[in-house]
């Protein structure tokens, strides 16, 4: 079993956009996989949002106590990466940013995402 996150637009889930960026998206859609099948669905508001500096970071942290154990992202600053590298998240580049999470998953199932070795942005 695994958990993506995938930072998202609004609470739209899986007919929802991708939020180009990690931090500063407004929500985060959790996916869980088993058996290349989506189990389950969830969506959480983004809470540091309102905050000053250190999104990428506290992002990370609020994924990580969710349960995500990888992540596709558009654009990822180099804090939250090395924090993500830290928590031992799997980061997944998203190939263009305006794509859909249905689309995405799509693209994780068939193997056809790379993996961010750095920060991208």
């Amino acid at each position: 079993m695994v958990v993506i996150v995938i930072p998202s637009l609004r609470l739209g889930g899986l007919k929802e956009f991708l939020s180009a960026k990690f931090g500063k998206s407004d929500s985060f859609t959790f996916l869980t996989i088993e058996d290349n099948a989506v189990k389950e669905v969830k969506v959480i508001q983004n809470p540091p949002m309102g905050e000053d500096g250190g999104f990428g970071i506290r992002a990370a942290k609020i994924i990580k106590e969710h349960g995500a154990n990888e992540l596709i992202v558009g654009i990822i600053g180099p804090n939250a990466f090395h924090t993500l590298n830290s928590l031992n998240i799997k980061i997944y580049e998203s190939p263009n940013e305006s794509i859909s999470i249905k689309e995405l998953l799509a693209l994780y199932l068939e193997e056809k995402l790379q993996i961010i070795k750095s920060s991208n942005k």
